[in-house]
């Protein structure tokens, strides 16, 4: 499968989730799930943008570069919302089993697209290596979140610790991926 392909097919994959995040929002009432959506949406578009042959190599730098460090403020903001937002998502195993999955399926995705970045050295593969973190990186949050909703306790304070100080470095990896691209532009 060539990496037009590949990237498009992440990119449906995204945009898919993002949906179903917008739907646990929506049955859930939750904000959290919503925000979710908006960057599971968000870093789809970007997939799109990576895959488009229409844009020059700065210009997608550029943009994607934006992108993640606009999903890095939008993980502050979901950080904010699980601490404010006392409720947790209604306890329900099925749920946790299927974003679970989804979970485990994108950071074997990101593992598989580093390694393979660092064996191809193609510069293309750096805009699905960066992605394929950021979407790992917002899938783990949305199912810890999920599983302490489902196996913890609300009042324990464990939670809003274990919940900022995740927030707190996937906000930080993923400014230092939007700074890494771009600073890969060409001069």
């Amino acid at each position: 499968m060539d990496l037009i392909t590949r990237t498009r097919l992440n990119m449906l994959w995204n945009l898919c989730f993002g949906a179903f995040e917008f739907f646990l929002a929506y049955t859930q009432r939750s904000y959290w799930y919503f925000t979710l959506g908006v960057f599971f949406l968000i870093l789809g578009i970007a997939r799109g943008v990576s895959a488009s042959k229409h844009i020059s190599e700065n210009k997608k730098i550029r943009v994607i570069s934006f992108q993640l460090a606009f999903l890095s403020i939008v993980i502050c903001g979901m950080t904010f919302l699980t601490i404010d937002e006392v409720r947790y998502p209604i306890a329900n195993k099925n749920l946790v089993i299927g974003q679970a999955a989804f979970a485990f399926t994108l950071i074997g995705m990101a593992i598989y697209n580093v390694i393979i970045s660092h064996v191809r050295k193609q510069r293309d593969m750096i805009f699905i290596r960066d992605l394929s973190l950021a979407a790992a990186i917002g899938s783990i949050l949305s199912l810890q979140r999920t599983m302490l909703g489902t196996f913890g306790d609300p009042s324990f304070r464990f939670n809003t610790i274990m919940e900022a100080s995740t927030g707190m470095g996937a906000f930080l990896i993923l400014l230092f991926l939007a700074f890494r691209l771009y600073r890969l532009k060409k001069k």
